[in-house]
């Protein structure tokens, strides 16, 4: 049978039928879940808008802007834009019903780390101000709860001391947690990594030529100056951030490419370091250069694309159930952060066939251009000989690869998938990518 939600059955009242408390909580637990469900599977889930941190220079204050969220479970966080300059004196208590897993141990009930409720200034009762030193110690995380507080109703006077029942409040607590704290519940998510970071790619610039204005006296300065640059290191820092966006966007792109294309790179391309370089590489280590200024380029393109185009069909409850990660209380970047929650769309709103195949086709791209660059080989010495000095327009500046002249040094026809036709995909869709330059 195929599993089905958790509250699945509902009761079905007839005439004169004798009401229970557990027929009413059935039929108002059947509602609020389809609610919920409806909310996840059909809208998404994460963090809308707003709720970023914005903390004082000195650390006093720390402003959570007004936002929209969803947890995993559905549940709707809308708060205001709220100013908080005070935490609590003493840990936050989570030990209260309905326990959440991530914070506290059911079997045992017991809390598992500690958290501490941000306060206003209004609030001064148990408190201490916000500051710094506290903020950087162990680099607080800055979240939402979502507090599920029972409370037995009673109401007793001279005549009556009958049970009312149970009420329970939501309350949207803002909690302060430490990193290694927030990366160990993290960690006990089945699959934290999709609502954190899955498409969360690092931002990585290509570092300017000789920027601290040596003397470049003779072509042997000019080519140490570009050498500086494309070392060891800094060849196994792009392979890297090439190799995860392939990890992290693997369930895209596994059909096309099932195994990293970019895994050699370190080695194709040691020459430039060990040695082994020959005069006619050596002489175009300008190009080598602008190369993997291109492939940065390329990748900044996929990086700001991936970062929007997450959708998930069925997503999981589990994942953050009753809380969301707003970021770090200190050093807050909203684009770069590792702890925020990130909105994990429904597929009927984020049009994911065609954000996936824009994702592919610049991926796409980034393997044929190392695929197709005419000096990669070691002992390539093709640009020893004459070229007729040519001159095409192009960008020179922050518009996307996308938008700039082929350069001269790819293979731009050649192949199956010719460099060309992926180059700029509206030029492609509209059959006009003949009139790149």
């Amino acid at each position: 049978m195929i599993p089905s939600a958790e509250n699945s059955d509902y009761p079905k009242f007839v005439a004169d039928q004798v009401l229970t408390s557990d027929n009413l909580n059935d039929l108002f637990g059947y509602l609020d879940e389809q609610e919920r469900m409806t909310r996840t599977n059909l809208v998404g889930m994460g963090i809308v808008c707003g709720l970023k941190v914005i903390t004082a220079a000195d650390g006093s204050s720390i402003k959570i802007t007004k936002g929209v969220g969803v947890t995993s479970s559905g549940y709707l966080v809308a708060v205001p834009d709220i100013t908080y300059t005070k935490r609590t004196s003493n840990v936050f208590d989570a030990v209260k019903c309905a326990y959440y897993d991530r914070f506290v141990d059911i079997s045992s009930k017991t809390q598992r780390f500690d958290l501490w409720e941000l306060k206003q200034d209004a609030e001064a009762e148990g408190t201490t101000g916000l500051t710094s030193t506290f903020l950087n110690d162990g680099k607080k995380i800055v979240l939402i709860f979502v507090e599920l507080l029972e409370e037995n109703n009673k109401n007793c006077d001279p005549d009556s001391c009958d049970d009312k029942g149970t009420k329970v409040t939501v309350n949207f607590r803002p909690l302060l947690v430490s990193k290694a704290n927030a990366d160990a519940f993290l960690s006990n998510s089945s699959n934290n990594t999709v609502t954190n970071n899955a498409v969360l790619l690092t931002e990585t610039k290509m570092p300017r030529y000789d920027v601290a204005s040596t003397l470049l006296l003779d072509s042997e300065d000019v080519f140490e100056a570009y050498q500086k640059i494309l070392t060891p290191a800094f060849i196994g820092s792009v392979k890297s951030v090439l190799s995860n966006a392939y990890t992290k966007l693997n369930s895209l792109l596994a059909d096309d490419f099932p195994t990293d294309p970019f895994s050699t790179i370190n080695s194709q391309f040691a020459f430039l370091n060990n040695g082994t370089i020959s005069p006619g590489q050596a002489i175009n280590l300008q190009y080598y250069y602008d190369f993997f200024a291109d492939l940065l380029l390329g990748y900044d393109e996929l990086r700001k694309k991936a970062f929007d185009v997450l959708c998930e069909c069925l997503p999981d409850e589990s994942l953050f159930p009753r809380h969301l990660l707003l970021g770090e209380a200190i050093g807050f970047d909203e684009m770069n952060s590792l702890y925020r929650t990130r909105f994990i769309s429904s597929p009927v709103l984020c049009c994911c066939a065609d954000d996936a195949n824009a994702v592919k086709s610049l991926f796409r791209r980034l393997v044929l251009m190392m695929d197709n660059f005419l000096l990669k080989a070691a002992g390539n010495d093709t640009f020893n000989q004459k070229l007729s000095i040519k001159i095409t327009p192009s960008f020179l500046g922050k518009e996307a690869l996308s938008e700039k002249a082929i350069p001269f040094y790819y293979n731009v026809n050649t192949g199956v998938e010719p460099l060309y036709l992926s180059w700029n995909r509206k030029r492609t869709e509209t059959n006009t990518a003949t009139h790149i330059l």
